[in-house]
């Protein structure tokens, strides 16, 4: 992976963790982004092959999604605002929805920077796992040898606490 790849994940990471710091409580919805080698069509063993052995995540069955990645940039709002700030009853929904879509958009500005010439030849899927009290969703974006993967995390353990 070269410099500017790098440090494109590394600003779409930061940004991603940045905007579900402020959901819920603290701890309890988390998101990332990173990149896995692409050595098969098999994008669920790439995520646990990355996360094993600390990890031994239940998956579910992966779904190509269709339109990849217009598709993408909404099912992504969902998971980028939830109870903002731990209290999501004082914002107007109008103003939520459209925080929403602009924060998605900015993502796939950045998505965009980090597959560089791969953006228009990718496949989308959508899978989730479950480990402990952590449900995770993945969004992986697979391009030639690479696969780009949005996780967004939601610990029910922190919740309950």
């Amino acid at each position: 992976m070269n410099e500017k790849i790098c440090i494109s994940l590394a600003s779409l990471d930061g940004y991603l963790g940045g905007i579900t710091s402020l959901s819920g409580g603290i701890r309890q919805y988390l998101s990332c982004a990173f990149m896995t080698e692409r050595k098969n069509s098999d994008v669920v063993a790439e995520v646990v092959d990355f996360y094993a052995p600390n990890f031994q995540l239940q998956c579910s069955t992966v779904e190509l999604m269709p339109d990849g990645l217009k598709r993408l940039e909404m099912e992504i709002q969902p998971y980028l605002i939830q109870n903002l700030l731990g209290h999501h009853t004082q914002f107007e929904l109008k103003v939520i929805e459209d925080r929403k879509r602009y924060l998605a958009f900015r993502i796939m500005d950045m998505i965009q920077d980090v597959l560089d010439y791969d953006y228009k030849n990718t496949e989308v899927y959508k899978f989730t796992a479950f480990f402990n009290d952590v449900n995770y969703t993945f969004f992986s974006v697979a391009c030639k040898n690479m696969t780009l993967n949005l996780q967004f995390s939601e610990n029910y353990k922190e919740h309950r606490a």
